[in-house]
């Protein structure tokens, strides 16, 4: 990521006032660079109604051929609740392409109704719209729903609905997607965007090259990652010595993150940006491409991507899809290795004492069964 400061290229928001900045639908010219040419046409808009304007439109026209060269969107935020914008993102798209570029942030941080900056980002290095995403993440509202919260930053973005983790916590339980105490199954990840009409391909042994060909075709992509690693680099990878030492292993892969961006600002070392929704500060999270490829081993590199296309399974034979898409197969002799490895990890919780993660094993356990007995009917 590379920083710049971009406090000079906001107009006074106070002072604008009187300027009709606030205006809609007029608009108000502005010179940002002082040559004496008005070259920045800014444009208000209140979005929810309460009489004071939360977004702003400015376009400016670089090289003076009389269209805009350049967009930047501005949307207010109201951090302290007095009903006045004091905190701004700045949305800053270089070339007028569909992809914003930089991300640059301000607030009013001495009560002087000034916008002072941050930070800014910088995306012109980037595969993906990390911009765009990001602004749909939040934190997760249950220790084990990541899952669930990262297909709802797709759902959101992708259909325009804002869907609620919640109800979609309650539809995965309905379907047998998510085991509360449990998580949600790899193989489930991807269900609730199914049956909301997205499709998704459920594939393990994805490469790096893989995820930067998904992102560089605008689709969305959740992958499934051992969060120490994430979270703890410097740590000692406890649950990576427990999968070796008892011959268990993917006991690692414990959380379900949506990956948005690759920056490769600097080639030698490319930055994964992440919406995590179990971190605080998941939010457009950068982490180094080699501890996140490390973190990504444990699940067997397994990743979820969108397709593009729309999903024509019906929510009913979702498990049973997704489980064929997993495995490309899905025959007797598949589904009781399945019971098998998760009977023994069943066992292995019980005996340790963890009761929820032991029951929703045994749970699975069960499942795989009826299924292979299911398969072995029909050859």
């Amino acid at each position: 990521m590379t920083f710049r400061d971009f406090s000079d290229d906001l107009p006074d928001l106070d002072s604008s006032l009187d300027e009709g900045f606030y205006s809609e639908p007029e608009s108000t010219l502005f010179d940002l660079d002082n040559d004496g040419t008005f070259e920045t046409t800014a444009q208000g808009f209140d979005t929810n109604g309460d009489g004071i304007a939360d977004h702003w439109s400015l376009q400016t026209d670089l090289d003076g051929d009389g269209i805009a060269d350049e967009t930047n969107i501005i949307e207010g935020l109201d951090s302290d609740g007095d009903g006045i914008p004091d905190t701004w993102e700045m949305s800053i798209n270089l070339d007028n392409e569909e992809m914003v570029n930089q991300s640059a942030y301000f607030q009013d941080t001495d009560g002087d109704s000034y916008p002072h900056f941050l930070e800014t980002s910088d995306f012109s290095n980037t595969i993906g719209d990390p911009a765009a995403d990001m602004e749909h993440w939040h934190q997760q509202t249950y220790q084990d729903t990541c899952a669930i919260a990262s297909q709802e930053f797709i759902l959101d973005e992708l259909t325009g609905q804002d869907f609620s983790e919640d109800e979609l916590r309650q539809e995965a339980i309905d379907n047998g997607w998510y085991l509360p105490g449990g998580g949600t199954p790899l193989d489930s990840m991807g269900n609730l965007l199914e049956a909301h009409g997205i499709d998704v391909a459920k594939q393990y042994n994805c490469t790096f090259k893989d995820l930067n060909d998904k992102l560089a075709q605008g689709e969305k992509v959740i992958v499934a990652v051992d969060a120490e690693e994430i979270w703890y680099p410097d740590r000692i990878d406890t649950d990576d010595l427990i999968a070796n030492a008892l011959g268990m292993p993917g006991q690692g892969t414990n959380h379900a993150i949506q990956v948005i961006g690759i920056d490769n600002s600097n080639p030698d070392h490319p930055m994964v940006i992440l919406n995590d929704p179990g971190s605080p500060n998941g939010q457009g999270m950068a982490v180094p491409a080699e501890q996140f490829i490390n973190a990504w081993e444990d699940s067997g590199n397994y990743m979820v991507s969108t397709t593009g296309h729309t999903a024509v399974a019906t929510v009913d034979a979702h498990t049973a899809v997704g489980e064929q898409m997993v495995g490309n197969y899905a025959d007797a002799s598949y589904y009781k290795g399945k019971a098998d490895s998760q009977q023994e990890m069943a066992k292995w919780y019980a005996e340790h004492g963890d009761f929820f993660e032991a029951s929703w094993r045994q749970k699975a356990a069960d499942e795989y069964r009826q299924k292979a007995e299911e398969a072995a009917k029909h050859p």
